[in-house]
């Protein structure tokens, strides 16, 4: 679902926040464009602003796929990464199905 959250991410092999934007989200994972993408396979720890709702959604994730900026440019596509969710901490999944929910009934 192509839906634009501003996303805070952590990371143990990096110290500081990772800020980026979501272009595409779903119940299983979203795709976040970041100039700082991770390895693939490194854990994660997201903060996803709903903003409409006035709250933070906190989800847990693995990079399943990394496009580096020297790789973006090479293909003509934004640096980020693919992340695949693994745990919703604060039961926030229900949270991220009504998000999606309402879109759908936006374009349909």
């Amino acid at each position: 679902m192509p839906i634009a959250l501003a996303v805070r991410m952590r990371a143990p092999d990096f110290e500081h926040l990772i800020e980026g934007m979501t272009s595409d989200i779903s119940l299983g994972g979203v795709f976040l464009h970041t100039g700082s993408p991770r390895k693939i396979g490194t854990q994660v720890d997201l903060e996803i602003s709903l903003e409409r709702e006035n709250k933070v959604l906190h989800c847990r994730g693995i990079v399943v796929r990394s496009i580096d900026l020297e790789s973006a440019r090479q293909s003509d596509v934004q640096p980020g990464m693919g992340i695949k969710f693994t745990g919703f901490p604060t039961g926030d999944d229900r949270l991220l199905d009504a998000l999606i929910q309402r879109h759908l009934k936006k374009q349909g």
